[in-house]
């Protein structure tokens, strides 16, 4: 909890009747993992459902947008929102929210606006990220003087979650000078996962640092909420944080550095019901990998490596404008996975079924991936070695010019 005060923070504020602080704003890096956290906070919380309304400030810009969201928000948690299905009856309850609107929610509401950076943002097909965003204060100033107004007339509790370094401008000319902030920084999950790792007994290990790539790898799902969302039914989990500190330990417990590398291998594959790392890289793509089976190493030399992602290629859910971080999510993966190939690599000077590791699929529905230490083709076996070996020599060289 010391280590991430804004923890405690968001508890004290809560919990204070101080009507001058009503605004707590959760700022952080995209990747940071603030929409996680905060709604995994609530539902771990006494809080009740029926208190918290959430709105996603994307693409809206005046505050009539926002209040219909809430108004929206209001009827749908209503016992007489229930009966619109009514069409007099229905139709006479619309016009009563309408005109009634926040006046519904109890004092100790929590009002939720999400997404801040992302106001007036409505992105084209063919438009460009980071052209498509707005940093003009004149864009903010209608939502947040209704932030304003939930806070200090109703006297509701404001969560605004955002990504300031986007909106440097308005922060520091708008939101700065209009509220009396309670401003709280949020660390990335994987600046989380590698303060675990720094007091564990494997900070200095190789295995220690692979197995924290593969938690990386893991999270960046959760941190990117629209590939979470699309993620929902499938029968693959993510770990808790907890369950890595747990595995770091059993880890630091093998001896054995084969049955170390044994136990890397078990969590690429898909320890404790998550998906293997093989396939939490290609499930984004249309087009399967054209061979079954293949060496592990290889997947650098590939077309995930040697060409920039286009979302063209991408399943259709994957490619909709509102996944517009999705290409940050794949590349994010594919350093991580990089990085975890060279500490594989780097141990195959000590173990030597390292240097064969191979990968298959099935071909059914499941299309599920299998990494071992046996690659079938052992002609090659070499040949393929020493191909990963001037890949990796040559990341080397670029890191140490790098550092000049």
């Amino acid at each position: 909890m010391d280590d991430y005060p804004y923890q405690s923070h968001l508890v004290e504020f809560l919990n204070s009747s101080d009507s001058i602080h009503n605004v707590f704003w959760l700022d952080g890096s995209w990747g940071s993992g603030k929409t996680f956290f905060i709604k995994t906070f609530f539902e771990n919380q006494i809080y009740k459902k029926k208190e918290i309304y959430y709105i996603s400030c994307f693409g809206i810009k005046t505050r009539d947008q926002a209040e219909k969201i809430l108004i929206n928000e209001i009827e749908k948690q209503s016992i007489l929102g229930n009966l619109d299905f009514i069409p007099f009856i229905g139709g006479v309850f619309k016009w009563f929210f309408k005109i009634v609107g926040a006046n519904l929610m109890k004092r100790d509401s929590i009002v939720i606006f999400d997404d801040l950076e992302r106001v007036s943002y409505v992105a084209k097909s063919d438009e460009r990220l980071d052209e498509a965003k707005s940093d003009n204060p004149s864009d903010y100033n209608d939502l947040l003087g209704y932030i304003d107004y939930l806070s200090e007339n109703k006297k509701f509790k404001i969560i605004v979650i955002l990504n300031s370094k986007e909106i440097e401008s308005t922060k520091k000319y708008l939101i700065d000078n209009k509220f009396k902030l309670n401003h709280n920084r949020m660390v990335s999950t994987g600046e989380v996962i590698d303060n675990i790792l720094k007091k564990s007994k494997l900070r200095d290990d190789d295995f220690g640092k692979m197995l924290s790539l593969i938690f990386k790898i893991y999270y960046v799902d959760i941190e990117e909420r629209v590939v979470q969302d699309k993620n929902n039914n499938s029968k693959a989990k993510k770990p808790n944080l907890r369950e890595f500190q747990k595995s770091l330990e059993e880890l630091s417990n093998r001896t054995d550095n084969n049955e170390k590398a044994d136990y890397i291998i078990k969590w690429m594959n898909g320890c404790e019901e998550t998906e293997s790392v093989l396939m939490s890289l290609v499930k984004y793509f249309e087009e399967k990998p054209t061979e079954y089976m293949g060496y592990l190493y290889d997947t650098l030399d590939s077309e995930l490596y040697r060409d920039e992602i286009d979302k063209a290629i991408l399943k259709e859910e994957y490619s909709s404008i509102t996944s517009e971080n999705i290409i940050e999510v794949i590349d994010k993966k594919k350093s991580y996975f990089e990085e975890l190939l060279y500490f594989l690599w780097k141990k195959s000077s000590e173990i030597n079924e390292l240097r064969i590791l191979g990968y298959e699929y099935n071909r059914n529905d499941d299309f599920e991936f299998e990494i071992s230490k046996k690659y079938p083709y052992y002609d090659y076996e070499e040949l393929e070695y020493d191909k990963v070996k001037r890949y990796f020599e040559k990341r080397e060289d670029r890191e140490v010019l790098d550092s000049i």
